[in-house]
């Protein structure tokens, strides 16, 4: 966070700010946290176990409906308890059947 707190702090940053008004202590390193509300895209479920989010911390995705996707067979009769992988792409990759082929291979059964 330090690191992240001065790259924020370097002079063309701190000019910026000055000149709009803002008031900031450029000693604490948590000084553009919001006190108000963190979100994230990020489903609960993918996310790491912890107790340790500030009660402004917030899951709001996913963002989509599914009718913009096209219907992929998904062997659902073959999962057999084991881990799975999960790989999110963004927006870039998204949809881009070789990357996940490219992942985990298919076989056909």
């Amino acid at each position: 966070m330090a690191k992240f707190a001065k790259m924020l702090g370097n002079d063309g940053v701190k000019a910026y700010a000055r000149n709009a008004g803002f008031k900031i202590d450029w000693e604490d390193p948590g000084f553009t946290l919001s006190k108000i509300a963190w979100l994230t895209q990020t489903p609960r479920e993918f996310d790491f176990e912890t107790s340790s989010w500030p009660s402004q911390f917030h899951h709001t995705g996913p963002f989509h409906d599914g009718k913009g996707r096209d219907e992929v067979n998904f062997p659902w009769e073959r999962l057999t308890g084991d881990p799975l992988i999960y790989a999110s792409m963004g927006t870039v990759l998204n949809g881009q059947a070789e990357v996940f082929r490219t992942i985990a291979p298919c076989r056909e059964a």
